[in-house]
């Protein structure tokens, strides 16, 4: 069953990660993955670990695929709270967290 649902995702998703569609993006990729580690760098403690890095990562993801795929600015990687988010970015959070805890 898994596998089915994989190869149905895989054929939507790999198509859009091919080369050539994403070197269109790198200035994209490389903005959103610098609000991540300005976020990261914000914190002046040398001591701090990172325990949401998933989390965060996960963010990144989504805002790459709402820029990319939708032309459209999430906003996840603000330091938001959820109430402060969009309403779309508030869905795709409860989506996602849902579809996680499903999995996990």
């Amino acid at each position: 069953f898994l596998g089915a649902n994989y190869k149905r995702h895989a054929t939507l998703i790999i198509p859009l990660l091919r080369r050539a569609k994403l070197l269109g993006h790198l200035d994209t990729i490389n903005d959103c993955t610098d609000k991540l580690l300005a976020r990261w760098q914000a914190i002046n403690n040398p001591t701090h670990i990172h325990l949401d890095m998933f989390h965060q990562l996960q963010q990144l993801v989504m805002d790459l695929f709402g820029f990319i795929f939708f032309d459209y600015d999430l906003q996840l990687l603000e330091n938001r709270s959820i109430s402060e988010q969009k309403e779309f970015s508030q869905a795709l959070n409860l989506v996602l967290s849902t579809a996680m805890s499903v999995i996990q």
